[in-house]
């Protein structure tokens, strides 16, 4: 048995040889036999990135020449390409 020390008290966790046997079937393909519904909002997260060469004289903010824009699934979005890229079916 694992025993880890937190502020708040000692945790004891106990991996038995059959959850661990569990979690490798899981990771081996296992999930696929689950179907899943997801249900929230779908975002699109933005991400710009870029070079800063000076800082704005109006404001103390750097001035951002951009190179690349990225676009991807965000929220529930995010959640469903996670879980079918571990090979879940997903709604």
């Amino acid at each position: 048995m694992d025993v880890i020390n937190l502020n708040k008290g000692t945790v004891k966790y106990d991996f038995c040889a059959d959850t661990v046997r569990r979690v490798r079937e899981l990771c081996c393909g296992g999930f696929a036999k689950y179907n899943i519904l997801v249900i929230g909002d779908f975002m699109l997260d933005r991400y710009l990135s870029g070079s800063v060469s000076r800082i704005s004289p109006e404001a103390p903010v750097p001035v951002v020449k951009l190179c690349e824009e990225k676009i991807v699934a965000g929220g529930a979005g995010n959640v469903v390409s996670n879980l079918v890229g571990l090979g879940l079916n997903v709604t």
